[in-house]
């Protein structure tokens, strides 16, 4: 799913990303996606520091269904990304995320 809105990333750095995204949503609901992804790849981009984060983001995250491991909770926050993407897609133009000034 993240691949069709053009992501390419590396395996802990994709299941990073996704935890970061979701995170970022739960924090701001009305930002458009394409802002959320510019900070989350800045984020990504820091290297070593940005993925030392990485297992306390995946325990902290909102998720909807319970994880018994860091993994599990990584692969079910890329399912909760895909599935909220999916939701937000405007479908007049195909866009996710809030509408931006016209």
């Amino acid at each position: 799913m993240l691949f069709e809105v053009g992501f390419d990333l590396p395996g802990r750095r994709l299941e990073l990303f996704a935890v970061g995204l979701l995170r970022a949503f739960d924090a701001s609901p009305h930002a458009t996606t394409e802002r959320l992804v510019a900070e989350m790849v800045s984020k990504i981009e820091d290297g070593p520091v940005a993925l030392v984060a990485e297992e306390p983001d995946l325990r902290a995250a909102r998720l909807v269904r319970s994880a018994d491991t860091v993994d599990e909770a990584a692969k079910l926050a890329l399912l909760e990304v895909a599935e909220r993407l999916r939701a937000a897609r405007h479908p007049e133009d195909g866009h996710y995320g809030a509408k931006g000034p016209a």
